[in-house]
């Protein structure tokens, strides 16, 4: 419905800002930016255990690409996120957790203060309390 009667799906007034995405499909993180039609899940990382940042291997097509395993061990909030994009037609979803790399100071403090731009250009937020 909002896509079709207010401006807030068309992307005009989206910036496009470099962001990585969770495919759905593929299992894998790629490398993409805010024009795509994405959900983002807002939702808190949990016990401490939980808490390690998952590791990325760059790929040399360009893709960032995040072993299977991974994403088949998240925790059962990030599995059902998954699952719920899907169900609501999206392949993509953004994820803090998995989609800035932890480990790199620059990515990580860029993303933080572009948080507010990644979740105005989802198509939809999932909320996980």
């Amino acid at each position: 419905e909002c896509q079709r009667y207010h401006d807030c799906g068309s992307g005009a007034e989206k910036d496009h800002f470099p962001i990585k995405l969770i495919d759905c499909d593929k299992n894998e993180i790629i490398l993409a930016d805010t024009s795509y039609k994405y959900a983002a899940l807002s939702y808190v990382w949990g016990q401490q255990d939980e808490l390690t940042p998952p590791t990325f291997v760059q790929k040399y097509t360009g893709n960032v690409r995040q072993d299977l395993d991974q994403l088949l061990n998240a925790p059962r909030t990030i599995k059902d996120a998954i699952t719920a994009t899907q169900k609501l037609n999206l392949r993509y979803l953004w994820v803090d957790r998995h989609c800035i790399n932890q480990k790199n100071a620059s990515e990580k403090h860029t993303q933080i203060a572009a948080m507010h731009l990644i979740y105005r250009s989802a198509e939809v937020t999932l909320v996980a309390a």
